[in-house]
């Protein structure tokens, strides 16, 4: 599998569609996609687009709600996809003008997303430090999300948060259907394009198997459907899956897996 995605997502260029993708759309490319230029943009916009003001402006589009944006960077997984021991599965990433920003104009960043992209990264990336200017840093790096878990496991072992925290972001990893940027989540259509399928298999595949040998422990925050997987104990489905934060019963449930194999 690790092969097979390296394989793949080698062949991907940045801020456009991977081959593959475009011509599965082939005709249809228009309909689901949307190519805007950091420029364009910008233009559009504001010059300034981490104001709540650009923000807003890109969001009234209502053509622009269920497409996918080409000209951002893609993120089929973020972390150690091969090494982790929590996989939360969810839709697609999601909005906000200040990413085209980080996506076009913080190289580090940049570099360690392209990096992840061919799994040369042993980390969940948005809690990189790399990452502290993103809007997916401040998302799950709030005291409800990543850190909630990381204080139950330090209960759980008497460790330190820090340490609890260093070695939770090395076995988190984030895994979407669709691996391209929206406002809204895209057509059901785009989750039959070969990118996700890989994403499918991965999932079906190679962590279904960690889970089902007590390697892994698998959250199902969204896109129930289209997962398919079985019922496990180490496999959780989220039922309110519009819910923001994760639960106390969801962390402890995190937390208490990796306490079983914490080595640090």
């Amino acid at each position: 599998m690790e092969k097979k995605l390296i394989d793949f997502w080698s062949r991907y260029k940045p801020y456009k569609l991977h081959p593959d993708d475009q011509a599965f759309l082939g005709d249809e490319l228009k309909k689901y996609c949307l190519d805007l230029s950091y420029a364009e943009v910008q233009e559009k916009y504001g010059p300034n687009l981490r104001t709540e003001e650009a923000n807003k402006k890109f969001l009234a589009n209502k053509n622009y709600t269920h497409k996918i944006l080409t000209n951002m960077l893609v993120a089929p997984y973020l972390g150690d996809v091969i090494n982790s021991k929590i996989y939360f599965l969810m839709t697609n990433p999601g909005f906000h003008t200040s990413i085209y920003d980080d996506e076009h104009k913080d190289k580090e960043y940049v570099k360690i997303v392209l990096e992840n992209l061919v799994l040369k990264l042993d980390k969940f990336l948005c809690l990189d430090n790399k990452a502290s200017k993103t809007l997916g840093y401040k998302y799950w790096s709030h005291r409800s999300r990543i850190p909630k878990i990381s204080s139950l496991l330090a209960k759980l072992t008497n460790k330190n948060f820090k340490d609890t925290s260093q070695y939770l972001v090395k076995k988190f990893c984030l895994i979407e259907s669709i691996a391209y940027h929206s406002i809204k989540k895209p057509s059901d259509l785009l989750l039959n394009m070969p990118s996700s399928q890989l994403t499918l298999e991965l999932v079906q595949k190679f962590i279904l198997e960690k889970a089902m040998n007590d390697k892994a422990i698998v959250f199902i925050w969204r896109g129930k459907s289209f997962w398919q997987l079985p019922k496990h104990k180490n496999i959780i489905i989220r039922s309110t899956p519009i819910y923001p934060f994760i639960t106390d019963d969801e962390a402890n449930q995190f937390a208490k897996f990796l306490a079983k194999s914490i080595n640090m």
